[in-house]
């Protein structure tokens, strides 16, 4: 707390009046004139608190001058706002600011007293000590009051100070304005010694290897935390030569396989190994990787990092005596889950696999259907912590390579110390992300993931993740499921309609009915509108009400039915709904035409295949309720042009989210709906692909040649088609 002596009873609450008013000039707003309080207070004998005034004649003298000072600082405050400035500015002019002490035009120059746990702010400028002129005859003031000479706008300059336990010294005062320039430092220097320190921390991981195994093998365990580790094995072994070897792997229990480090490794070595020694250490260590290791895949390595990452990611690290240089070798033999069916992406007609934890497996899965030398595989290391392998998958000569520069660019900067799921990653790498609509597209199956990089898209895969990212997403390929390219076009064209009638149904049907029912009745035909006022004839909740009830009552159905373990999830929801539905309609809590609204509204939502989308719907429907409750359709109509504006506005790695309707772009027209594939010959042209020739313009050359196609042929020689 700031304390401030020699200032007490009304001369204190003149000062606090005077910062007040300073405070709401500065804010170019005209003062409040209220004086009076003031006036009043020290004009019937009381002081500035209405307390009885006790003092003697030379108090009385001394009030009479503070009240004349005082109706002159409320006549100044009557002035207009550029007088009122230029005054205040000669009223500061008389504060004078010097090193020392000396004497001009007869005045007394003093150095006050600075106030008591009160230092200087940074930024201010004060290096110097502060001087104040007063005439003579202040010294004779009493305490607890204001000097005559000091004018209230001087205690704003010597308050505007940070609280310290130390009292002012001017020899002090350069140093501690140095002091003073150095805290804003502070914070930055602190967190410059911490990334100093996890430096240091990590300083061992890129040491090179020495020629000691000795020295190799205790700066490993050191790193490894071996001995409290129970699952880092490290074996020290003798490789038979002349003389002996020595030699050690490093390995961790569970991710590494025994059977091949047994038999790929300790017994070539151990038991088969006739080395001679005269040509060298190198040539030694060339000789057992050429000749004794029969493992797949081998890589050198001289630095502890790239040991350590190799030994955490499963591989089993050799060193020999003598040699700088580590051998890695593949033992990963985990346990894991088998390929299995899609739970999220079902189809009837289709490819029935589905991605798993393992990234290895689910980029086999990725190249099994894209068997091309052009499918790129970058690796890269996400998170500080877990240093998870993450894997960006394009096509080389395809793609956009802009595309794959701002998804590496994004993957790269984007720093946390654990990443788990691509659904945390995707969180680090979305453009806008307080936008409702998902800016990423997540697939579990890998057919459509060879889709999407067929096109031009780019894929990011996570260890440890069964879901993939495709990027950059689209509103329309959100709406869009695999299985509308297993079918003939006529039934892929009908499934997407009934998915767009199902969105719309989604997110405004409830909304519809509450702005009807309570600012459009005349709307609604005769019959229908007296069926809906016989039905809420004894619901005694409004409808905005009734219809949030419902609503967040399947929400929790919903929730209750995933969150169950097991079949009886599912069957609980469905029974749950039958049961609460009725229960509501018996009970008059709702109307039973209600029940079909939420119904619809709810197999609506189920039907978008997107999850994401899905719950950004599920999350519209509440905002359009309670805009249809407030305004009716003038509501939900803002709330559609607000949504519509966003996702125009909204981009997804620099591609508009709306393509290729708005902004319009030439493609094969697979958006809202799906045209035959034998049309679809150009790519996606908002991807900027290298290639935008899918495929040929006639790809039905067998109609041409067939003798069924005769008819087709004389329409592509007159012109009238092209032998599709």
């Amino acid at each position: 707390m700031l304390a401030i002596s020699g200032i007490s009873g009304g001369s204190f609450v003149e000062l606090i009046h005077m910062l007040l008013q300073k405070l709401i000039s500065f804010l170019s707003f005209d003062p409040p004139e209220d004086g009076n309080q003031y006036r009043t207070a020290q004009g019937t004998g009381h002081d500035g608190r209405g307390r009885p005034d006790r003092r003697d004649g030379t108090d009385r003298r001394d009030r009479t001058d503070r009240r004349d000072k005082h109706e002159t600082q409320r006549k100044h405050d009557e002035k207009p706002d550029r007088e009122r400035i230029e005054a205040r500015r000669k009223t500061r002019s008389r504060l004078k600011v010097r090193s020392g002490s000396k004497v001009r035009s007869g005045l007394n120059k003093m150095e006050p007293k600075r106030l008591r746990g009160v230092k200087p702010k940074p930024g201010f400028g004060f290096v110097r000590p502060l001087v104040i002129e007063r005439s003579p005859d202040a010294s004779s003031a009493q305490p607890g009051t204001l000097p005559s000479a000091i004018s209230p706008e001087s205690y704003l300059d010597i308050l505007t100070f940070e609280t310290s336990s130390e009292d002012f010294h001017p020899e002090d005062e350069p140093a501690r304005a140095g002091k003073c320039r150095r805290k804003g430092h502070l914070h930055a220097e602190k967190a410059n010694k911490d990334e100093t320190s996890q430096d240091e921390a990590r300083e061992d991981e890129v040491k090179p290897l020495t020629n000691d195994l000795d020295t190799n093998l205790e700066m490993l365990k050191k790193i490894l935390h071996y001995g409290t580790n129970a699952d880092v094995v490290v074996r020290e072994f003798d490789i038979p030569t002349e003389p002996v070897t020595k030699a050690a792997i490093v390995f961790m229990d569970g991710l590494a396989g025994k059977d091949a480090i047994d038999f790929s490794i300790l017994q070539p070595l151990m038991l088969i190994a006739h080395l001679d020694d005269k040509e060298g250490t190198l040539n030694r260590l060339e000789a057992v990787k050429r000749r004794l290791l029969p493992g797949n895949q081998i890589t050198e390595s001289n630095n502890l990092r790239a040991i350590i990452e190799a030994v955490l990611s499963g591989a089993t690290c050799l060193l020999i005596e003598g040699s700088d240089i580590a051998l890695s070798i593949e033992t990963r033999q985990w346990e894991h889950r088998s390929i299995d069916r899609p739970s999220a992406e079902m189809v009837v007609r289709g490819p029935q696999e589905a991605f798993n934890e393992t990234l290895r497996s689910n980029l086999a899965l990725i190249r099994r259907r894209l068997q091309t030398p052009d499918l790129i595989t970058e690796m890269i290391k996400v998170g500080t912590l877990s240093r998870t392998g993450c894997a960006i998958l394009y096509i080389e000569g395809l793609t956009n390579p802009q595309l794959v520069d701002e998804v590496r660019k994004r993957i790269n900067e984007s720093k946390s110390d654990h990443m788990q799921d691509t659904g945390i990653l995707e969180q680090f790498i979305e453009e806008k992300p307080f936008v409702l609509a998902p800016q990423t597209l997540s697939t579990e199956r890998p057919d459509r993931m060879a889709a999407f990089l067929a096109e031009g898209h780019v894929g990011i895969l996570l260890d440890g993740s069964p879901f993939a990212l495709v990027v950059p997403a689209t509103f329309w390929s959100l709406l869009q499921s695999a299985e509308d390219y297993f079918l003939r076009w006529p039934f892929g064209a009908f499934l997407r309609i009934v998915r767009t009638v199902a969105l719309i149904l989604a997110i405004f049907l409830p909304a519809v009915y509450v702005a009807l029912t309570n600012f459009h009745p005349e709307m609604i035909p005769t019959d229908l509108l007296l069926a809906i006022a016989a039905s809420r004839e004894k619901v005694p909740f409004p409808t905005v009400i009734e219809v949030l009830i419902m609503e967040i009552s399947i929400e929790l159905i919903r929730e209750a039915g995933i969150r169950i373990p097991g079949v009886i999830g599912p069957t609980l929801g469905i029974v749950g709904a039958l049961i609460l539905g009725q229960a509501a309609v018996a009970a008059s809590i709702v109307s039973p035409i209600l029940i079909v609204i939420v119904a619809i509204t709810a197999l609506g939502a189920f039907a978008v295949p997107n999850f994401n989308m899905s719950f950004a719907i599920r999350i519209y429907r509440f905002v359009y309720i309670v805009l249809a409750a407030a305004l009716g359709f003038y509501g939900v109509a803002v709330g559609v042009f607000v949504q519509l504006v966003t996702y125009v506005n909204l981009k997804s790695f620099g591609i508009p989210y709306m393509s290729p309707v708005a902004p319009h772009t030439r493609s094969s027209g697979d958006a809202l709906f799906r045209y035959p594939l034998w049309k679809s010959e150009t790519r996606p042209s908002y991807l900027k692909p290298q290639q935008k020739q899918r495929q040929p313009k006639i790809s039905r050359k067998w109609i041409g040649n067939s003798h069924w196609g005769k008819v087709g042929k004389s329409k592509n020689e007159k012109g009238e088609g092209n032998g599709q």
